[in-house]
C-alpha cells in the first residue's frame, strides 16, 4: 500500500498525509458510485459527506489506519464486481486481495462476495466468475508468501501477518470479562 506513496511523494509525514488523502478520495468515489447505482444520487452525496465529516472529526491518531486502506479496497471490490465485464472478476479479486494482505481476516469478505455471486444467479458462468474472483483474491497473499519463503523468512511472515492479526490486533477476551463490572457493585 505504501510503496506507490514512497515512489510518488518520497518519505515524509506530508507525503503520508497526501497518500492517505488520495485513498480517502478513492474511497469516497467508490462509496458514491455504489450508493448512486443502488439507491439514488442524493443518498450517495449524503453518504460521502457523512463519511468525510466523520473522518475529519477523528483524532490524528486515526489517520492512515490499516482498516481504512482495506475498506477502500473492499469498496472498490464491490463496485468492480457489479460490472458484467469479463475482467471485473479478476480486478475485483485483486482489489479484495489487497484487503486480505492488509488483514487476513478480510478473507470473510471474499467468502461473502463469492456466496452472493453464487446466490445471485445459478449458472455455470456465474460459478466460474465466483471461482475466478476467489482465486484472484488470493494472488497477493500467495505472492507475498512465495517471496518470504524464497528469502527464508516464512516464520516472520506468519508472525507479522497471521499471529499479529489474530493474537494482538483482533485479540478476543474471555466471556468472563463481560461480567467485569458486576463484582464491583458491592460498593454501592
Amino acid at each position: 500500500v505504501h510503496l506507490p506513496e514512497l515512489i510518488l511523494f518520497g518519505k515524509s509525514a506530508f507525503a503520508f498525509h497526501c497518500w492517505d488523502l488520495l485513498w480517502q478520495l478513492g474511497g469516497a468515489f467508490f462509496l458514491y458510485r455504489l450508493v448512486e447505482e443502488t439507491v439514488s444520487r442524493q443518498a450517495a452525496w449524503l453518504a460521502v459527506v457523512s463519511v468525510a465529516v466523520y473522518y475529519l472529526s477523528l483524532d490524528n491518531l486515526f489517520v492512515g489506519q490499516r482498516d481504512g486502506f482495506a475498506t477502500v479496497t473492499i469498496l472498490g471490490t464491490l463496485w468492480l464486481i457489479r460490472k458484467e465485464k469479463s475482467y471485473a472478476a479478476i480486478l475485483s479479486g485483486l482489489s479484495c486481495g489487497i484487503a486480505v494482505i492488509i488483514r487476513p481476516t478480510n478473507e470473510v469478505y471474499v467468502a461473502a462476495i463469492c456466496l452472493i455471486l453464487l446466490l445471485e444467479k445459478s449458472s455455470w458462468p456465474q460459478v466460474i466468475r465466483a471461482a475466478v474472483f476467489a482465486v484472484s483474491a488470493q494472488f497477493w497473499l500467495v505472492l507475498f508468501m512465495l517471496y518470504y519463503v524464497a528469502q527464508g523468512w516464512f516464520t516472520e511472515f506468519y508472525t507479522i501477518v497471521f499471529r499479529f492479526n489474530t493474537e494482538v490486533y483482533a485479540h478476543t477476551q474471555s466471556l468472563s470479562t463481560l461480567l467485569y463490572p458486576f463484582p464491583h457493585y458491592w460498593i454501592f
